[in-house]
């Protein structure tokens, strides 16, 4: 992989270059709008989401080891798999038949995933520290758990208290 210095970006040339693999510079809320308006049709077509969520993880052969993620892409499982520009994976526990996550992760634990379920999610949990792994983990679990839920209690009833919009129903 080729790293980039962020300062070539100041140049003019630099910025209008076509880079394919560049990090994107992001905060969660924004990198999570992206990636939900592209699953929603906003950005390309459902065919096109639909084809990009295929696996292109090649064929088990007898003549050749199993297709494995990359040692830096360890931590969200080797068996990790990619679409069309898209990662392919399954949280920690998850069913080897449940519906795959798709987007991105980066290697120090970072995510921008659509999390499918009941109730599905688009999260971004991005981090700039090295070794977040771990933590990436337990949040995208419990992510997972929460859209494979078929009932999320609101902030007010998770206090304990009514909620009041439900209450005039």
């Amino acid at each position: 992989a080729q790293w980039l210095q962020p300062s070539v970006f100041a140049i003019p040339a630099a910025r209008q270059a076509l880079l394919p693999g560049l990090n994107a510079y992001a905060t969660a809320r924004h990198a999570a709008a992206a990636l939900r308006a592209a699953s929603h049709g906003g950005l390309l077509s459902p065919r096109t989401i639909a084809d990009a969520q295929r696996s292109r993880k090649p064929a088990a052969s007898p003549l050749s080891a199993p297709t494995r993620m990359p040692l830096p892409f360890a931590a969200f499982g080797e068996e990790c798999e990619w679409g069309l520009g898209l990662q392919l994976l399954r949280p920690a526990g998850a069913a080897p038949t449940s519906a795959p996550c798709w987007g991105h992760t980066a290697a120090n634990g970072s995510f921008c995933l659509v999390i499918p379920g009941r109730r599905p999610l688009v999260a971004a949990f991005l981090t700039n520290r090295t070794g977040s792994a771990d933590a990436a983990q337990r949040v995208l679990r419990a992510l997972a758990d929460v859209a494979a839920s078929a009932e999320v209690a609101s902030p007010d009833r998770r206090r304990g208290r009514a909620d009041s919009r439900r209450a005039t129903m």
